[in-house]
């Protein structure tokens, strides 16, 4: 079979790499005391039945025609992926475009995420000596403890850590352990199939410059009680995804949205710290960075459609699925959902692709 298997592979080139990272999202919710922020109600989204691997959705809006490959992640590093038909909707493209997210302009260069910010990892660590056992719950603590165990992390410097980049670190030494990781090694295939085919990519990610610092370092802040929420939403949603990810990376991987597995799939493991992290810094600079972001992505669409006819881009699945985030942004912009195309080596008949959506 043709395709890919993530185990293995290196990490994809910077220049891609946003294609399938996870958005940056605000954390406004937590600031208000909320949970994720509501859903817009908006009609469902159909696929494309790709054939082989995974869905592919088109959207026409006009003369433009936007396809949009679902993404799940973190999925197993030896999951193998049929990228036939993945490629057969970047051949017939003109552009691929990134998906939305935040880069930093720090000293001239880029930053993938704030998270790298040379001088943000100095905020990483609690203040005044204190530790996890010093501002953790002692039912929080024991959590932790059991993480702690449980995923074999034996860095004494993360005891000092803030509660949410604790957390951050459990995510991790729990996806190295259970060997699943996050999208790159896709993003890494779609590049070249890029190159392949002389696609461009348009970078869509919102560049924010950061110039002051040490004012910025300054203003930074983060409520106490949002960093103990992220601590505890971090923490509770690995293991319900772990222990459904073979199950989730089949689906995914052989596009089987009907079987039920990925529309009742739990959330994807929260990364609430980047979002924390991003706003903090946006806030010191009177920036919303998820709006901004996704401001960012609908102008640049315009801009890369209004060159392009016929443009590939990558989304969460389950914005896809249930008709939210940027899929909702999509619907709003005027972007209608279409199933009438089928991509990859094989495609079926039109009877038997219509009966299966």
């Amino acid at each position: 079979m043709l395709g890919l298997n993530m185990e293995g592979s290196k990490f994809a080139p910077a220049t891609l790499a946003a294609l399938l990272l996870i958005p940056a999202s605000s954390s406004n919710a937590y600031a208000n005391g909320e949970g994720e922020p509501s859903t817009t109600s908006l009609p469902a989204v159909h696929a494309i039945h790709s054939t082989p691997g995974p869905r592919i959705w088109q959207f026409k809006k006009g003369s433009s025609t936007l396809l949009v490959l679902g993404t799940i992640q973190p999925l197993r590093e030896s999951l193998p992926i049929d990228t036939r038909g993945i490629e057969a909707a970047i051949s017939t493209s003109e552009a691929i475009l990134s998906s939305p997210g935040v880069t930093m302009e720090h000293d001239g260069g880029l930053l993938r995420s704030l998270m790298l910010w040379p001088s943000i990892r100095k905020l990483k660590f609690l203040a005044d000596g204190r530790t996890l056992r010093d501002e953790l719950t002692v039912n929080e603590y024991m959590k932790w403890s059991e993480l702690k165990h449980l995923y074999g992390m034996r860095d004494a410097s993360i005891e000092r850590m803030r509660p949410m980049y604790a957390a951050w670190k459990v995510h991790d030494a729990a996806l190295k352990l259970s060997g699943t990781r996050t999208g790159r090694s896709l993003s890494q295939s779609i590049e070249r199939m890029a190159r392949k085919h002389r696609i461009p990519i348009v970078n869509a990610r919102f560049a924010m410059p950061v110039k002051a610092d040490r004012k910025t370092i300054q203003s930074f802040h983060i409520d106490s009680a949002n960093d103990h929420k992220c601590f505890a939403e971090a923490t509770s949603s690995l293991q319900p995804w772990l222990d459904e990810v073979d199950e989730l990376g089949r689906s995914w991987a052989e596009g089987d949205i009907e079987s039920g597995a990925l529309l009742q799939a739990p959330p994807s493991p929260s990364r609430c710290w980047v979002r924390l992290t991003n706003d903090a810094i946006g806030n010191t600079m009177n920036l919303n960075l998820d709006v901004a972001s996704r401001m960012h992505w609908v102008t640049v669409l315009h801009s890369t459609t209004s060159r392009y006819n016929r443009v590939f881009t990558s989304l969460p699945l389950q914005d896809l699925l249930h008709s939210k985030g940027m899929a909702a942004v999509l619907l709003e912009e005027g972007y209608i959902p279409d199933a009438e195309v089928f991509f990859g080596d094989q495609p079926q008949s039109p009877d038997h692709a219509t009966s299966r959506n």
